[in-house]
């Protein structure tokens, strides 16, 4: 990205990914700057929306993040990872009936993402769709056996007794 950059100063995706990298490393408050940078140069303005606003969400200015994200929104995102961090910054700011419907896109347009069917079920088990929940966690455990977030969620929606239980899978 460097590299990239320093060819072409104006390398709206060097600076996209090179802010991908800071937020991945926890350095939110650099990464707003970067993907700054990356909107200035005229990439993807969903991307970048939602990418600011998740930095937002993480630095808890909730308010910010959820202006920044309805920017997002009306970009019109297209992408799963993009669609996906939309609920994300949507359900940490609380609003988990507007996010189960960005879920709900991402998991169309990428099934076997097991990250976002769980992302998926969890807000739909903070509005109290505890069936359609139970199926996104199912999805995601058939799509990762390992996944001990939707193993726990499942149990934690599902009626257990000394006789049914999931002790065994647990």
């Amino acid at each position: 990205c460097i590299r990239a950059l320093q060819t072409n100063p104006s390398n709206g995706e060097a600076y996209f990914l090179l802010g991908q990298l800071t937020a991945d490393h926890d350095n939110f408050v650099k990464a707003l700057d970067i993907y700054g940078r990356a909107r200035a140069a005229g990439y993807s303005e969903a991307e970048t929306c939602t990418q600011i606003s998740r930095c937002l969400i993480a630095l808890n200015r909730r308010d910010e993040a959820v202006s920044m994200v309805r920017q997002a929104i009306s970009a019109g995102p297209a992408d799963a990872l993009t669609l996906d961090t939309i609920g994300v910054v949507l359900s940490r700011a609380g609003l988990h009936d507007e996010a189960v419907a960005f879920y709900q896109k991402a998991c169309a347009r990428n099934p076997n993402n097991a990250d976002y069917q769980y992302n998926r079920g969890v807000a739909l088990q903070f509005v109290g769709r505890f069936d359609e929940a139970g199926d996104a966690f199912r999805t995601c455990l058939a799509l990762a056996p390992d996944n001990t977030r939707a193993r726990v969620a499942m149990v934690s929606i599902t009626k257990q007794s000394k006789q049914n239980n999931s002790l065994h899978e647990l």
